[in-house]
């Protein structure tokens, strides 16, 4: 019970870190100027534009089936946030607390420090799968989500729905976890769900590992049976 009270205090000490080390490391990629929901300057750049504009365009549209269906453009067919650059998660976000909130908002600045601090945790995750311990764990999670072609995602002013690696990040996780298969395969099916809301780039990547881990399942039982 000691041993497990000592590795609980060290495992929330090691999240402590990651979190305020997020808050620092985003205070430096971005600023927290896009924290602020009045801020719409900073989106009126590049691919932005399309993605601030998409989502007001279903925010005020009516709720419908489908669910990313917008009733308020290309009348009387309508249209769909899927194809628009937009982020149907902030989006259905944005439309459930749009009574609540002013006419001129963005939410997207939150998108962006959510993304930075699952970078961190996820990769923070893999590293505990390959038994690494202690500030180790927190300091590669640090490196790893350091590196260019994520911060590179929305520095560019492009493709802000693509800076969602920890999907990817967390499907390499579940391969090398000693997880149950089925639980593996659970997970990485919510992982695919919440991809579906955020770009369908990140599916084909989770199905890949979804399919490394029937493949080799099926070859380790084929194994078991050439032994009996």
């Amino acid at each position: 019970k000691d041993e497990l009270m000592i590795y609980n205090q060290k495992t929330r000490y090691e999240l402590f870190l990651l979190f305020i080390s997020s808050i620092v490391l985003f205070y430096f990629w971005q600023g927290f100027d896009c924290l602020d929901i009045y801020n719409l300057k900073w989106m009126m750049n590049g691919d932005y534009i399309q993605s601030f504009s998409s989502t007001n365009m279903f925010r005020y549209s009516s709720f419908d089936f489908p669910i990313a269906y917008i009733s308020n453009v290309d009348k009387p067919a309508g249209g769909s946030i899927i194809f628009s650059d937009a982020n149907l998660f902030i989006s259905i976000i944005t439309k459930i607390l749009s009574p609540f909130l002013p006419n001129n908002i963005q939410l997207y600045g939150f998108w962006l420090f959510f993304v930075f601090f699952m970078q961190l945790l996820s990769s923070y995750w893999v590293l505990k799968q390959f038994n690494l311990m202690g500030i180790y764990t927190v300091l590669g999670a640090i490196l790893i989500s350091l590196y260019p072609p994520f911060l590179f995602r929305a520095s560019a002013l492009d493709h802000i729905n693509l800076t969602a690696h920890f999907l990817i990040i967390f499907s390499i996780g579940l391969y090398f976890s000693k997880i149950e298969y089925k639980y593996k395969i659970i997970f990485l099916n919510l992982l695919i769900f919440f991809s579906l809301l955020i770009h369908f780039y990140f599916v084909p990547i989770i199905f890949g590992f979804i399919s490394l881990i029937i493949i080799e399942k099926y070859l380790i039982e084929k194994n078991k049976k050439m032994f009996i």
